[in-house]
C-alpha cells in the first residue's frame, strides 16, 4: 500500500493525546493511548551513560518521522552532547504522488532539505544524517526466517554472501535497486553509493510501486543495513513501533532488526509509535512491552519549530495536488504534547 493511499484511510484518526474515539480498546491493547498520562515520564539522562562513546541513532521510515517521533529526544540527547546520527529509509515521494511542481526527484529532494533543516534546529548537523531513499510505500519487507536463516544466533549464508559482493565493490550479487538505493552512510565514500533510480526500480519491479511490496531485496537491504551499523555502532536505536500500521514502518523496522541481530553486540532498541492510535490496528502487547514517556517540556518549543521545516507536510506549498497528504492541526497535536512515547520489550 502507496503512503498516500494509507493516509487517505487515516484522516478519521484519534488524537491520543485527548483520548477520544477509542472506545473499541480494551484494558489490554494499549489503552494507554488514551490516558498517556498514566505512563511512568522519564527524564532524558535516564538513557544516557557516562560512556564518551555513546552514540545514538534514529531510524524513520519517512522524511518527518524522526521529528515527529523522537525529535524532543534527539534535542535533549544533543544538549547533553551525546552524537546523534539519523538514518531515512524512503524518500517519502509518495505524499503527492500527483503533483507536476513536484515530481518524484523534486519531492525527494524537498523532503530531504525539510529533514536536513529540521533537524539542524534540534541540533544534528547534515553529515550525521542519511538517506537510504527506498522507494515510498516499497520499503522491502523481511520474510520469514531471513534474519538467521532458521539457525538461532547465527548469521544466515545470504547476510555473509552480500556482505563478501559488497567487499567487491557493491557491483556484484547486489540487485541496482538496493545499490542505487543507498545514499553514503556517514564517513563512507559517497561514490560507492550512488542515489536511487526510480526507473530501475520500476523496471525489475513494475507492480511493485503500485500495488506489492517486492520480497526479493530484504536480504540485500538488510546486509547494507548491518553494514552501516557496523561503522556506526550505536548503544541505542530508536526504531518505529513494531505494530504501527503504515506497512513502510513495519518493514523499515524488520529491517533494522534483521541487521540488529547479526551484530556482535546487540545495541538497546526503543521503539516510537507515529500511527498507533488507529484502535483497530493495534493488538495485545501489554504483558511484553514497557511503555513509558519522556519529558520533553524544556524542548518542546524547539520540536515545534523543528516541525514547522516540513512545509510540504503541512502546509498548502504543493498546490496542483488535492489528493496530497497534509498533517492537520488535530494530528500534530499528538506530536506537540510535553511528553514523548517510547516502547521497549520486557528484559
Amino acid at each position: 500500500m502507496s503512503e498516500i493511499m494509507f493516509l487517505q484511510k487515516r484522516q478519521m484518526l484519534v488524537n491520543f493525546g485527548k483520548g477520544k474515539g477509542n472506545s473499541q480498546t480494551t484494558p489490554t491493547s494499549a489503552c494507554f493511548f488514551n490516558t498517556p498520562e498514566s505512563l511512568a515520564l522519564l527524564d532524558i539522562k535516564t538513557l544516557v551513560t557516562r560512556s564518551a562513546h555513546q552514540s545514538i541513532l534514529i531510524v524513520a521510515p519517512h522524511p518527518d518521522d524522526e521529528t515527529l517521533g523522537c525529535g524532543g529526544a534527539i534535542a535533549l540527547l544533543r544538549q547533553l552532547n551525546v552524537s546523534v546520527k539519523v538514518l531515512i529509509v524512503s524518500d517519502g515521494t509518495k505524499s503527492h504522488p500527483n503533483s507536476l511542481t513536484y515530481p518524484p526527484p523534486a519531492l525527494k529532494e524537498l523532503r530531504e532539505r525539510e529533514s536536513l533543516a529540521a533537524l539542524a534546529i534540534l541540533g544534528v548537523a547534515s553529515e550525521a544524517v542519511t538517506f537510504l531513499g527506498m522507494p515510498d510505500g516499497a520499503v522491502p519487507i523481511v520474510e520469514t526466517d531471513a534474519v538467521t536463516g532458521g539457525h538461532g544466533d547465527e548469521k544466515s549464508d545470504k547476510i555473509e554472501e552480500y556482505q563478501q559482493a559488497m567487499q567487491r565493490g557493491l557491483g556484484e550479487g547486489l540487485s541496482p535497486v538496493v545499490s542505487q538505493a543507498f545514499k553514503s552512510p556517514v564517513g563512507l565514500p559517497h561514490e560507492r553509493y550512488p542515489k536511487v533510480s526510480a526507473k530501475a526500480y520500476a523496471k525489475r519491479y513494475p507492480k511493485g510501486l503500485a500495488s506489492r511490496r517486492p520480497l526479493g531485496l530484504h536480504q540485500e537491504a538488510i546486509a547494507l543495513i548491518y553494514q552501516h551499523l557496523t561503522y556506526l555502532a550505536p548503544s541505542i536505536i530508536f526504531l518505529p513501533w513494531r505494530r504501527d500500521p503504515h506497512p513502510d514502518h513495519r518493514a523499515s523496522r524488520q529491517l533494522f532488526t534483521a541487521a540488529i541481530k547479526n551484530l556482535a553486540t546487540s545495541p538497546r532498541m526503543i521503539e516510537y509509535p507515529i500511527w498507533d492510535w488507529d484502535s483497530q490496528q493495534r493488538g495485545d502487547f501489554a504483558d511484553s512491552i514497557n511503555a513509558w514517556r519522556l519529558d520533553i517540556s524544556s524542548v518542546l518549543e524547539l520540536k515545534r519549530q523543528a516541525i514547522a521545516q516540513y512545509r510540504s507536510q503541512i502546509s498548502d506549498l504543493i498546490k496542483d495536488d488535492p489528493q496530497g497528504f497534509r498533517l492537520t492541526p488535530q494530528m500534530l497535536q499528538n506530536f506537540t504534547q510535553p511528553w514523548e512515547i517510547y516502547l521497549e520489550v520486557k528484559s
